[in-house]
């Protein structure tokens, strides 16, 4: 399994290239987007399995291309800063 995390922040072009052919070309890796990371997924068209975070630095265009995709948002109070590498540590323990 292998699981691609996507935070806020820029992205380069070949970034952007390598995370959309990993994230299509084997169904065993899971691409998880941290709050803002939505915002630099959706601005290249890659659609993640999963967006957790307290969704406090994701933008209109960022969950509306989410929600259009039907992806599922695991979503915890605003008050949790830096949750989402914390969230992703818990499922990286989970799979071993």
């Amino acid at each position: 399994m292998r699981y691609i995390i996507v935070t806020g922040g820029p992205l380069p072009e070949e970034s952007a290239k390598l995370i959309k052919d990993l994230s299509d070309s084997n169904e065993d890796t899971v691409l998880i987007a941290c709050d803002g990371g939505c915002d630099i997924l959706a601005r290249h068209n890659i659609v993640p399995d999963l967006v957790v975070g307290d969704m406090d630095s994701i933008s209109k265009e960022g969950l509306d291309f989410i929600n259009s995709n039907n992806v599922f948002i695991e979503k915890y109070p605003v008050d949790t800063r830096s949750f989402g590498f914390r969230y992703i540590i818990l499922i990286g323990r989970d799979q071993h």
